[in-house]
């Protein structure tokens, strides 16, 4: 999950299938957005966001953060992190970024984000997506 604020200071996220480190020093990740996403002008002005790790207990936030409800905020609980960005409760891990840089790939923006800071929780286990659906990382170890 991605969460920001936009220019009014409403709390948008999205969920998205992946992202990666880049860099360790510094700390960089880079995720994509699709030209055609209705958040694209809030994450391409947005000076700062968060990467939120979704636990395997959290599969119904994936799915209503991938739907196009208008304020799926208000279905969850979250606290302001960094510049006020939402930060999930219940999560594995939370990346606080800024929005260091975007550059055009194709039908989707690359956003590379500098962490500026990272908290996990060791207890719940990370949600996966894989071959069409959700599964635990140890069905996966298993295959």
């Amino acid at each position: 999950m991605v969460t920001a604020l936009d220019a009014n200071g409403l709390a948008v996220g999205l969920t998205i299938s992946s992202f990666n480190t880049v860099s360790l020093d510094p700390a960089l990740i880079v995720w994509s957005l699709q030209l055609s996403s209705r958040h694209l002008a809030v994450f391409e002005t947005t000076s700062s966001y968060a990467i939120n790790i979704l636990s395997q207990e959290q599969a119904e936030i994936s799915n209503l953060f991938a739907s196009s409800l208008d304020h799926p905020f208000d279905a969850v609980a979250w606290a302001p992190g960094l510049a006020g960005v939402p930060l999930l409760a219940g999560c594995c891990a939370w990346f606080e970024v800024d929005n260091f840089q975007q550059l055009d790939g194709g039908d989707h923006r690359l956003y590379l984000g500098n962490v500026k800071r990272f908290a996990a929780d060791p207890v719940p286990r990370p949600l996966v997506f894989h071959d069409g659906g959700y599964a635990s990382l140890s069905a996966l170890h298993t295959r």
